[in-house]
């Protein structure tokens, strides 16, 4: 049963009100007493008492030795979980791992980025990372606080706990402590985001299929009800949507390629033909003016191509003639705060975020599509199916379904959408004569797949197993659409962004069809 708010916060505060003291290394791991550490060897990264100091200055006459008031202070008192005796001291950003002494010339000796934590963590307090981080707890903790008060279910009271934990370690003073609970927190975040959402489906509307099986009896009982009918739980995903129109933005843009939701109220359109990204806030407006003014445009060193969300304020966008992907990181009112570039090789076109990496589509001779990590490093590479052949030609873009589990990709050539585990199994594939040019997708919250076909004038919704539902789109409707090449989806208001290739966007509500 999950500890309450109340109790986790005394516990906190008793730890917290005990000095902590750095302690002699060698005296706590072989003789298994407390002695006060008086020096520092900055070669073995170790603390020692004075006894040692002295014999350590003795054995190791050319290792430097700080005395008790020049010594590192931000120390960490936290076990490495492979060498229990050991002390985690190092981090690499490369792995993502935290490493004792042991760990890093064992596994971590031709890393480049392996940093001792008292140097990682100056200035930890004010960083952005621990912005973000207190950011996408806030986020979730909000859902949470939303689905407490339709159910108290045991899995939303542990979530809160999980958050609690990770928001009050990072409130301590000691900077390792709160390096430490920030990495794992961001490691947690994902399952968290993941866990949250489950539990705000579990609390949502469900549909049934119901079917009479016994029309000429009478019911005179409720409790008869279930001998005359059957009924059969449909997932909201295969439910049939309707979509109205809301509202549209016209630009004069040369040509979109995709769509991206940064947040409910900020929507980043990438102009393929310019070296830039438009940047349109406060989508919460219901009233615009004819001609609307994008709110901010950021230039770019090459045309990009896609962009997906990393985090709440942070999108990864291709360049497909760099072969790069940037990292762009935001501020709250939409100015770019840092970017990191990562080489991930020319024609890169789609792109996803999915548990810390990166996957991408690759439009050159031998097509395929590739899990990187966040430095770029090829993890898999999916191109063929069990066959031995070629799985792509042409994939311009790609999602990721709303669990994280399954990899969808749109192939421009072969007028298909191809379902595939991130192992490279192929789950299924979706053909239909009405779908032409299929171009950039988008999940809904549910798992329900919207993918544009440019080149026949429409939007279809497809089932997660890329069963068709219907065409939720067209340009036979009022207010319909011509020649679509991207869309987005946003959850809070469930509202469908579609923009067209000549350069405007139209915004459309969905609401689900009763069955």
């Amino acid at each position: 049963m999950a500890k309450s708010e109340k109790d986790f916060k005394a516990s906190v505060t008793q730890d917290s009100d005990e000095v902590q003291e750095m302690f002699c290394e060698h005296c706590d791991k072989h003789d298994k007493k407390y002695v006060p550490a008086e020096g520092f060897c900055e070669e073995c990264f170790e603390y020692l008492c004075g006894t040692c100091v002295k014999f350590h200055k003795r054995l190791l006459v050319s290792h430097i030795i700080k005395d008790k008031d020049n010594m590192p202070q931000d120390f960490c008192l936290e076990k490495c979980s492979i060498h229990y005796d050991e002390l985690i001291k190092f981090y690499c950003q490369a792995c993502k791992k935290f490493a004792c002494t042991k760990c890093k010339i064992q596994d971590h000796g031709n890393c480049k980025m392996v940093g001792h934590l008292p140097a990682l963590v100056s200035g930890i307090e004010n960083s952005k990372e621990i912005e973000e981080l207190k950011e996408n707890i806030d986020e979730i903790m909000n859902d949470l606080k939303n689905t407490e008060e339709q159910t108290i279910a045991e899995e939303t009271t542990e979530m809160s706990y999980n958050l609690l934990m990770i928001s009050m370690e990072l409130d301590d003073d000691q900077r390792c402590q709160m390096f430490v609970a920030m990495k794992k927190g961001q490691e947690n975040i994902e399952q968290l985001k993941l866990d949250a959402d489950k539990q705000c489906y579990n609390n949502s509307i469900h549909y049934y299929k119901v079917e009479c099986t016994a029309s000429d009896q009478n019911i005179t009982d409720i409790q008869d009800c279930d001998k005359f009918f059957t009924f059969q739980e449909v997932p909201k995903s295969k439910v049939e949507r309707t979509a109205s129109f809301f509202t549209d933005y016209q630009y004069t843009i040369d040509s979109t390629s995709s769509l991206c939701l940064l947040s409910e109220d900020c929507l980043l359109i990438s102009n393929c033909k310019s070296s830039n990204l438009i940047i349109e806030i406060d989508l919460w407006i219901e009233v615009l003016s004819p001609h609307h003014l994008p709110r901010a445009i950021i230039d770019l060193p090459s045309e990009p191509w896609a962009a997906a969300k990393v985090d709440n304020n942070k999108v990864a966008v291709t360049f497909p003639k760099l072969g790069t992907i940037r990292l762009i990181t935001f501020s709250k009112y939409t100015t770019v705060t840092n970017t990191e570039d990562i080489k991930v090789g020319k024609c890169c076109h789609g792109v996803a975020y999915s548990n810390n990496k990166l996957i991408v589509s690759y439009t050159n001779k031998q097509a395929t599509v590739k899990i990187l990590d966040m430095s770029g490093k090829v993890l898999k590479t999916l191109d063929k199916d069990h066959h031995g052949k070629c799985l792509f030609v042409n994939p311009h873009h790609l999602t990721i379904s709303a669990d994280n589990t399954v990899i969808y990709v749109s192939d421009l050539e072969k007028n298909c959408v191809i379902s595939l585990t991130f192992d490279g199994k192929v789950k299924a594939i979706y053909n239909d004569d009405q779908l032409k040019g299929p171009y950039q997708l988008t999940i809904d919250r549910s798992g329900a797949v919207f993918v544009c076909g440019r080149l026949s004038d429409n939007i279809h919704q497809l089932s997660p197993d890329l069963s068709k539902m219907k065409i939720l789109l067209d340009k036979e409707q009022e207010q319909g659409i011509n020649g679509p090449v991207g869309v987005a989806y946003g959850q809070k208001n469930n509202r469908l962004y579609v923009s067209q290739h000549a350069g405007s966007i139209k915004v459309y509500d969905l609401t689900l069809e009763y069955m």
